[in-house]
């Protein structure tokens, strides 16, 4: 909303800087769009290592909506809020759903390691957040564990 919600420009931290860092409110969450229409999200759910959420235009004019995929890691207090992992745009005509699906993989879950000190598919329980931007009001939030090596 104000530049005043950021650190200093030469703070280099990452604390309060991107999406993945910043715990304000901004005038415009990372991922959001203008539309010419609305949707509505269903109940996403994970099936077989996919992300399946149905997504509704309830507008009058077709449209085009970016289904996104963010993924948290809780017991991470140092790791990002939230990182995006995937995403998938899908065209969808006024009064009509279509079904979204995002395959989770290995790189879904790339995390820091510290016992390795490098990014890397990392086990462990994850939250898989869904919506069309970064705000929590926009995001539903799916718990998974990942084991490694899905594909």
């Amino acid at each position: 909303r104000s530049v005043d919600q950021l650190p200093d420009f030469s703070n280099y931290d990452m604390a309060g800087h991107t999406y993945r860092f910043f715990d304000g409110e901004p005038l415009f969450a990372f991922g959001y769009g203008l539309s010419y229409t609305t949707v509505k999200y269903g109940k996403a759910r994970i099936r077989r290592n996919r992300v399946i959420v149905r997504v509704r235009n309830t507008g009058k004019r077709n449209g085009d909506e970016v289904v996104q995929l963010y993924v948290r890691r809780p017991d991470d207090p140092n790791g990002p809020a939230k990182t995006l992992r995937a995403f998938h745009r899908v065209s969808i005509p006024a009064g009509k759903s279509r079904r979204v699906v995002i395959t989770l993989n290995d790189a879904t879950f790339n995390w820091w390691s510290e016992d390795s000190g490098r990014v890397t598919p990392l086990a462990g329980s994850y939250e898989l957040l869904v919506g069309s931007s970064s705000a929590a009001s926009d995001l539903q939030t799916l718990r998974y564990t990942y084991r490694k090596h899905i594909n």
